[in-house]
């Protein structure tokens, strides 16, 4: 029984990780159709399960950056692009270039990074000039 239990948690968490869906306790116990509390007296299959949680989250804050670098090197084209085509460069138009919301963008540091020399420009009302940070 428990070998079996083990051998369907794996292809639980394997259809996840798949899926690129967050491995949890919960969801596991949840789709192999036993309770948490189970696992206390099973510690090969809570060992399972606790790893394959543990290596969810490092999947997904690695995924997590690789998003923030390829959304940082669409702001910088997008900025570059308004700069070229002499457009006024605001928050607002860089992120309708990106598809994202000002706010969405403003969640990675990195974006913020790129962002607040033309916030400090356009918060005042003047043109963003290139080169003049």
């Amino acid at each position: 029984m428990e070998d079996e239990l083990i051998a369907r948690t794996k292809e639980v968490i394997q259809e996840l990780l798949e899926a690129e869906q967050s491995v949890t306790k919960r969801g596991v116990c949840r789709r192999i159709q036993i309770g948490r509390d189970y696992l206390k007296s099973t510690p090969r299959l809570a060992l399972l399960i606790e790893e394959a949680v543990k290596k969810s989250r490092e999947t997904t804050q690695e995924r997590k950056q690789l998003n923030e670098s390829r959304l940082a090197l669409k702001v910088v084209k997008a900025k570059q692009i308004l700069e070229k085509s002499g457009q006024r460069v605001t928050l607002f138009a860089v992120s309708k270039i990106v598809g994202k919301t000002v706010q969405g963008l403003s969640e990675y540091p990195s974006i913020r990074a790129i962002f607040d020399p033309i916030a400090q420009k356009t918060r005042f009302n003047h043109k963003y000039t290139p080169g003049k940070v």
